[in-house]
């Protein structure tokens, strides 16, 4: 498969899960017609899936006073050993099953990688009035850094772990002619290799650069007949560097998609988030 045939893949993952998901309410007093969202749950034709319910209720003592909150607390303990008991025998879930005052209302149709996922979801996008709002942390902002920063930080570490041994392994061949022109940055007698930056936000770009590197390795490699195992080293970002858990799973993803067909051109691949860990696979692969 080359690079043009790859990218034209498809991404896009089927759902493994499809179901409903529902709003759990609850009603203090049946004399009232006041009513509280302090759930959701995910539900599919056989039963219930996975849910969520409210931690805390703080909220309820500022309208029904101390003993009000404790009343709701025994019902929300109930609902939820109820709601846990359906979940473990995947049974389905009704007001029989579930403690006064305390009703399920299915919404509508969903679908993810599984109900869990779906929740988790869900609880992002469905805000639930009556959760306290836990206190904001600040979460970190994803920097860019340009790509011959992060190789060069690569390119330290591996000098740093391999001390002298290093001296042959990085360095820079260009090759080509006056149109087409291409550079590895590790070259061994019989192989060569690529540190490259993943060092970006978006799952294309990531796989786009991977995929140049492989493409400039082989051809270094068929340019001077070498027979070894070619090899390309790339440094993702994660979550803790300011992606969002989304962006983060789809770079995961994208890579997962092009590591077979990497492995199958006798192709070394390694993607870390740590640049010691990928000055370490580097280390590795050059004693081979």
């Amino acid at each position: 498969m080359n690079l043009l045939e790859t990218l034209r893949s498809p991404s896009v993952q089927t759902p493994n899960w499809r179901g409903q998901w529902a709003r759990i309410w609850l009603q203090p007093s049946v004399f009232s017609a006041q009513r509280f969202l302090i759930g959701l749950a995910m539900m599919d034709s056989t039963g219930l899936c996975d849910f969520r319910l409210i931690t805390g209720t703080e909220k309820f003592g500022c309208i029904y006073g101390d003993a009000g909150r404790d009343l709701v607390d025994q019902i929300i303990t109930q609902a939820r050993q109820a709601l846990a008991t359906a979940r473990e025998h995947h049974t389905p879930v009704d007001a029989r099953t579930l403690p006064p005052g305390v009703t399920i209302d299915p919404v509508g149709m969903v679908a993810d990688r599984s109900p869990t996922q779906a929740l988790e979801t869900a609880l992002v996008e469905a805000e639930i009035p009556m959760e306290p709002r836990p206190e904001l942390v600040k979460a970190p902002r994803f920097k860019s850094r340009p790509a011959d920063e992060v190789v060069a930080e690569v390119l330290d570490s591996i000098r740093l772990r391999m001390k002298l041994d290093a001296n042959t392994l990085i360095r820079q061949d260009h090759f080509g002619d006056e149109k087409h022109t291409g550079m590895v940055n590790l070259v061994r007698p019989h192989a060569a290799g690529m540190v490259v930056s993943g060092w970006y936000a978006n799952s294309q770009r990531v796989q786009l650069e991977f995929l140049l590197a492989a493409n400039m390795v082989e051809s270094y490699m068929a340019h001077h007949k070498k027979t070894g195992e070619a090899a390309v080293f790339l440094l993702a970002p994660t979550v803790e560097d300011g992606l969002s858990a989304k962006q983060s799973q789809e770079i995961d993803d994208a890579l997962d998609q092009i590591d077979y067909h990497l492995r199958s051109r006798n192709l070394r691949s390694a993607v870390r988030n740590r640049v010691d860990d990928l000055a370490g696979d580097v280390a590795e692969w050059a004693k081979l």
